[in-house]
C-alpha cells in the first residue's frame, strides 16, 4: 500500500512537472517547450521546431523581444511596425515573444541576416505554431491543409512550367509562396496588381526554389497573422488574428472569368482558395478551351452562393440558406 501512494504521488508531481516546463515555455521565458525525445515514430513538436532552426543560429541564446524592437519597430512606412503591432496582440500579453517562433536571436541581433534567424520559408511551418497550439496542431495534421498535392510537390512535374505550377498554383496550394508572395504582402498594404507583377517578375530558379521548401498546402500563418489584430473578427465576434474575413457576399471577384491575381486574393478567409478559380461553365467558353471547364474541385463557395453554373434565361433566385449563416463557411466547418 505504501509503495502504491509512493508511485501515486511521484506520478502527480511528474505531471505537474511537466506541466510547468510547457506553461513556461509557451508563456514564459522564451523558446520551445521541453524538448521530447520522438515517441511512436513522430516528433514531438519542439524536436520538429528545433530541425527548423538554420545552421547560422546554432548556439544562439535568448536576448528578448525588446532587442528586436530596434530594428523592427519602426522601418516598415505603410503599416503600422511590426513589433508595435504585436505588442498589442494576445500573443504579446500572455508573453509569447518573438523568440518562441523565431528561435533564439543573439546572433541575428549582432549581425542581422537570413541565415541566423528563422524566417521564411521556414517559419511558415504549422509546427511553430504548434509547439503552444497543440490541440489545434493535431486536428491540423489530419487535415489535408497540412499536405502537398502530390504533382506539385514532385520537382520533375512542376519544371516542366514553374510560371503556371508555381506562379499560379502555388498562390493557394504552397504555405510558404502564399504567406510570402502573397498574404504578407496584401498586410502590407501592396495591391493585388503590385503582386501579381512581383510574382510574374519571379525567375524560373527563385520560383523552383519553393519546392523543395514547400511540405503543406496551407499552414497557420495563412489565415492568421501572429504579428497584428486585424479587423476580421470570427463568427462569434472574437479576436482571432484573421488575415480576411468569415463573411463576405460581394462574388465580383469569384466570377466566371476572373484571372488568378483576382480570385486568390479574393477577401474571405476560406473562399480566397476555395472558389472556382474563374472557370467559366458558358457554351462559348467550352468551345474556345475544353470539354472539361475546371480541373478544380473548388467551386464550394461558388456552390454555396449560387454562382458559377450554367444558368438559363430569366431571372436567377439567389437566395441560399447557408449563403447566410453566420460565418458563411466557418458555421459548420
Amino acid at each position: 500500500m505504501g509503495r502504491m501512494k509512493w508511485l501515486i504521488g511521484a506520478s502527480f508531481v511528474t505531471v505537474v512537472g511537466v506541466w510547468l516546463i510547457a506553461l513556461y515555455g509557451c508563456g514564459g521565458g522564451g523558446g520551445p517547450i521541453k524538448v521530447t525525445p520522438p515517441t511512436e515514430g513522430l516528433p514531438s513538436p519542439s524536436t520538429e521546431f528545433l530541425a527548423l532552426l538554420p545552421e547560422g543560429q546554432r548556439g544562439a541564446t535568448f536576448v528578448g523581444s525588446e532587442r528586436c524592437a530596434d530594428c523592427h519597430g519602426g522601418k516598415q512606412a505603410t503599416v503600422e511596425p511590426i513589433y508595435v503591432s504585436w505588442s498589442k496582440t494576445k500573443h504579446a500579453t500572455a508573453g509569447v515573444g518573438c523568440e518562441h517562433c523565431h528561435g533564439p536571436g543573439s546572433k541575428h541581433s549582432e549581425a542581422p541576416s537570413k541565415d541566423n534567424i528563422l524566417t521564411y520559408p521556414n517559419i511558415t511551418r504549422a509546427v511553430v505554431c504548434g509547439q503552444c497550439h497543440g490541440p489545434s496542431y493535431d486536428d491540423y495534421e489530419r487535415s489535408a491543409h497540412s499536405e502537398m498535392v502530390e504533382e506539385l510537390a514532385d520537382p520533375n512535374f512542376v519544371g516542366s512550367n514553374p510560371r503556371l505550377y508555381v506562379a499560379v498554383c502555388y498562390r493557394c496550394h504552397s504555405a510558404p509562396f502564399r504567406v510570402e508572395q502573397v498574404d504578407r504582402k496584401l498586410s502590407l498594404g501592396k495591391t493585388r496588381d503590385e503582386i501579381d507583377a512581383d510574382i510574374n517578375n519571379l525567375s524560373n530558379d527563385a520560383l523552383m526554389a519553393y519546392v523543395a521548401v514547400s511540405h503543406e498546402t496551407t499552414g497557420c500563418v495563412t489565415c492568421h497573422d501572429p504579428h497584428r489584430n486585424t479587423d476580421y473578427l470570427t463568427k462569434e465576434g472574437k479576436q482571432a488574428l484573421l488575415r480576411r474575413p468569415v463573411e463576405n457576399t460581394d462574388t465580383t471577384d469569384i466570377a466566371p472569368g476572373t484571372p488568378p491575381k483576382q480570385h486568390t486574393t479574393f477577401n474571405h478567409i476560406c473562399a480566397s482558395c476555395h472558389n472556382g478559380r474563374g472557370a467559366n461553365p458558358s457554351d462559348s467558353a467550352l468551345e474556345t478551351g475544353t470539354a472539361r471547364p475546371n480541373m478544380h474541385d473548388s467551386n464550394q463557395f461558388n456552390m454555396l452562393m449560387g454562382i458559377g453554373g450554367v444558368e438559363g434565361t430569366g431571372p436567377v433566385v439567389r437566395n441560399m440558406a447557408h449563403a447566410t449563416a453566420p460565418g458563411q463557411c466557418t458555421y459548420c466547418h
